[in-house]
């Protein structure tokens, strides 16, 4: 029992998003996990984009759209303003998926993560 809680939570540790409450592990760079986590609130880790990649804009009046790497994924976090971070950061929020659909691989499609009414930190 303790080799698989140290497993598991290694698990959460190295994908950078420790979940809130109960149930299966959200890995922000697989896709097949995101519905562990979507709904739910999240911290997640990782640092402030320096190549933004195509995603759609989410952000609402009175809200500024930054950009968190984790790992091999780039993550949308939606705040009420911008605290200026250059390296790691992390956001706590409401972690919610958008797919838009179409043809994956294709323009018409996207499929990724936003944390909306994110806190923002700079480590």
């Amino acid at each position: 029992m303790t080799m698989a809680f140290g497993t598991w939570w290694w698990m959460l540790w190295a994908a950078g998003c420790a979940k809130s409450g109960g149930g299966g592990a959200c890995v922000p760079q697989d896709p097949g996990t995101w519905s562990a986590c979507d709904g739910t609130r999240q911290t997640v880790s990782g640092r402030a984009s320096q190549n933004i990649a195509n995603h759609p804009i989410s952000a609402g009046p009175g809200q500024v759209q930054l950009y968190l790497d984790v790992a091999n994924t780039q993550i949308v976090v939606l705040a009420s303003s911008d605290p200026g971070c250059e390296g790691a950061m992390s956001a706590t929020g409401e972690l919610r998926v958008v797919d838009l659909g179409g043809k994956p691989g294709t323009m018409n499609s996207y499929r990724g993560l936003v944390v909306d009414a994110a806190e923002v930190v700079c480590r």
